[in-house]
């Protein structure tokens, strides 16, 4: 069986030096773990090996992406579009208004899966698009009206601008599985609070994470780097997806934040992004 895997390289945990007593390398069987130095977060299957490699070579400039989604199947040409949630429709699970920024779309779209088996989730939590969030979307004639036919969930605008260029040029990537526990990680995004604090180590500005919702695991170290528009002191609630550790030890990264100065009003503060029409907590 072939694979086309991103693989995370992490330094192997110590049985010995994780503070655990219960973990020594005879405790709990660990001596028996094979001896891996990386995680493969997400992969895509491979016909073979030439296929495996003609996968990797597609995806080395943008990777494989954290989700994206099926909707119905396309009716005949497609045009491919980068819009911003502005808010969910009252009443609907599914349906969006969006804002257009690069081609164009509908200004309300329905992500409700129409078609039957389509891989809504892929090993990975459902496709849940937040207020503020990026997607590209595939658009199509349906009769008289436009109507989204595939969607991907981009981290911030100039990713989902280049997966638009990507997409255009080559297709839509492949959907992926995740691998586990790492690649449940992989595809997460959760929302975090915490007060914004100076850096370690001339690391800059970071939050001190102190409360988190919808994680998988506990982030630690609990620091993400601080986003731009916010002041030494400041809380801010953050969306926040997982990174390889970088060189001040963080493993992860904030993508949308707000400067919180109640738990009821939050404020959008991403630099060079318009505020939504209706900012809200995700």
């Amino acid at each position: 069986r072939w694979l086309a895997a991103e693989v995370a390289m992490v330094q192997r945990v110590s049985e010995d030096g994780d503070d655990n007593p219960d973990s020594s390398v005879s405790g709990w069987c660990l001596d028996d773990l094979p001896r891996t130095q990386g995680e493969v977060l997400r992969w895509v299957d491979a016909a073979d090996r030439a296929d495996a490699r003609r996968i990797v070579e597609q995806l080395r400039a943008t990777g494989l992406p954290r989700s994206q989604l099926v909707v119905r199947a396309a009716r005949g040409a497609e045009s491919f579009a980068v819009v911003r949630i502005l808010a969910r429709v009252e009443g609907s699970e599914d349906r969006f208004t969006v804002q257009s920024v690069e081609g164009a779309a509908p200004a309300e779209i329905d992500l409700a899966v129409g078609v039957p088996d389509a891989p809504r989730r892929r090993g990975t939590g459902p496709f849940t698009p937040w207020t503020g969030d990026w997607l590209v979307v595939a658009v199509a004639r349906d009769g008289a009206r436009s109507v989204v036919t595939r969607a991907l969930l981009a981290d911030d605008e100039g990713a989902a601008r280049r997966w638009r260029a990507a997409i255009v040029a080559r297709g839509w990537p492949p959907m992926a599985s995740g691998a586990g526990w790492a690649g449940d990680a992989a595809f997460t995004r959760w929302a975090a609070r915490g007060r914004v604090v100076r850096g370690a180590d001339a690391c800059g500005p970071e939050m001190d994470l102190d409360t988190w919702e919808g994680s998988h695991f506990q982030i630690d170290p609990p620091r993400v780097a601080a986003p731009a528009g916010v002041a030494l002191g400041d809380r801010v609630t953050a969306v926040v997806v997982p990174q390889p550790r970088d060189r001040c030890g963080r493993v992860a990264r904030v993508v949308r934040a707000w400067v919180t100065p109640s738990e009821q009003r939050p404020s959008w503060v991403v630099a060079a992004q318009r505020e939504p029409r209706a900012p809200t907590l995700p």
